[in-house]
C-alpha cells in the first residue's frame, strides 16, 4: 500500500476517550444487562463472571449472550439498556474532568493536522451514536467531525434486511463488520486506494485485520501499560494520539 492515500480510523473508548472510572461503570451496566438477559435473579457475582467470560471469548458480551443464551438478542436491546439517560448524564459530568479535556485537545490537534493534509478521520466504535456524539461534544471536537464519519453499532450502514432477518450483529471483532466499514469508507471517500490506519485499545479487535494490506493495525496501550511496546510491520503500539502525527 506504499503511496496510497491514508485514512485514520479510531476507536472511541480507550483511544479517543480514556477514563478508568467510566470503564468500571460501563462494566457494571453490562453486568446488569447480563442479569436481565439470562436470569434476573442471579447474584451479581455470577453476572460478573458471565460478562467477563463472554467478553474474553467473543470480544463483546452481546455476541456471546446471543450465541449461548438467547439468539433473539439484538444490538438495540444492548444499547438501549446500557447507554440509557442516566449513563449519558454521567458521561457528561465525567467529560468535564481535566484528563478528558486534555485528551480532547490532543484529538483536536490531530483532526486539524489531518484536515491540513487532506487525511480523512473516521470513528469506528461498538458504542452507539448518542454515546459517541455526547463525548465528542463535551470534548469540544464534535464540530470538527463529519457526521458521516462517525460509525457506531447503530449506524444505518449496517441496515441490511437479508442479514438482519438472521439476527446478525455488526460488532467488532466480527470480520464482516470490518468489511462493511471498509466498503463504506471507500465509497464515502470515492477513492479506491486507501490505507486504513486503525487504532484500537484491544488487541482482539485488531487481529481480524492483521496481515491485511489495506489495514494498518495500531494498538493504543492502556495508561497502565498492560501491553508491551511493539513495532513491527504487523502491529505498532502507541501511548497517545499525538504519536499518530508520525504516520501522516
Amino acid at each position: 500500500m506504499i503511496g496510497s492515500k491514508k485514512c485514520f480510523v479510531l476507536d472511541m473508548d480507550g483511544v479517543i476517550f480514556r477514563h478508568s472510572g467510566v470503564s468500571l461503570q460501563l462494566n457494571s451496566k453490562v453486568n446488569l444487562f447480563v442479569k436481565k438477559s439470562v436470569n434476573k435473579y442471579m447474584d451479581d457475582g455470577k453476572a460478573f463472571k458471565i460478562n467477563t467470560q463472554m467478553y474474553k471469548e467473543f470480544g463483546h458480551t452481546l455476541i456471546g449472550l446471543q450465541k449461548i443464551y438467547d439468539k433473539n438478542l439484538e444490538i438495540k436491546d444492548y444499547n438501549n439498556f446500557v447507554y440509557d439517560i442516566e449513563f449519558i448524564n454521567y458521561i457528561k459530568r465525567s467529560c468535564k474532568e481535566d484528563g478528558v479535556q486534555e485528551d480532547g485537545k490532543t484529538f483536536k490537534e490531530l483532526l486539524k493536522a489531518c484536515n491540513n493534509k487532506n487525511i480523512p478521520v473516521y470513528i469506528f466504535s461498538n458504542a452507539n451514536k448518542e454515546w459517541c456524539n455526547t463525548i465528542l461534544d463535551k470534548m469540544n471536537v464534535l464540530e470538527l467531525m463529519n457526521n458521516n464519519n462517525i460509525i457506531t453499532s447503530d449506524n444505518e450502514i449496517y441496515d441490511n434486511s437479508s442479514i438482519k432477518s438472521t439476527k446478525q450483529i455488526f460488532l467488532k471483532p466480527y470480520g464482516h463488520t470490518y468489511l462493511k466499514v471498509m466498503e463504506y469508507i471507500f465509497k464515502n471517500e470515492d477513492y479506491n486506494d486507501l490505507q486504513l490506519i486503525y487504532v484500537d485499545d484491544q488487541l482482539k479487535n485488531l487481529i481480524p485485520i492483521m496481515n491485511n494490506s489495506i489495514w494498518k493495525p495500531i494498538l493504543m496501550r492502556e495508561k497502565e501499560g498492560y501491553y508491551e511496546k511493539i513495532c513491527t510491520d504487523n502491529l505498532y503500539t502507541i501511548d497517545d494520539l499525538s504519536e499518530l502525527h508520525m504516520l501522516m
